[in-house]
């Protein structure tokens, strides 16, 4: 669903382009999470993760982490906007 210019994703959408970016080798940075509803766009940060900030806690696998926490909220209603940043030549 395209909102303002953000594409939000079911979970399940956003999975896939999680594991697409992993294969491609392409940087996970993070992901926002929003409850849509009519017009309105509701963030839930406490269902969202930047990985790419200092403060976040460090996760060794950032694509397992979060296709773990994703799916665990497959049932939540949430959409998600995935953001990636440029492919890793490792």
């Amino acid at each position: 669903m395209r909102r303002a210019g953000i594409d939000w994703l079911s979970s399940k959408e956003a999975i896939c382009a999680i594991i697409a970016a992993r294969d491609a080798r392409v940087a996970l940075l993070g992901f926002d999470a929003a409850r849509l509803g009519g017009q309105m766009t509701q963030p839930s940060m406490v269902d969202s993760r930047d990985y790419s900030s200092p403060t976040y806690p460090s996760v060794p696998d950032p694509y397992a982490d979060a296709i773990q926490f994703i799916s665990e909220r497959a049932e939540s209603g949430l959409h998600f906007e995935i953001v990636l940043g440029k492919e890793n030549s490792n």
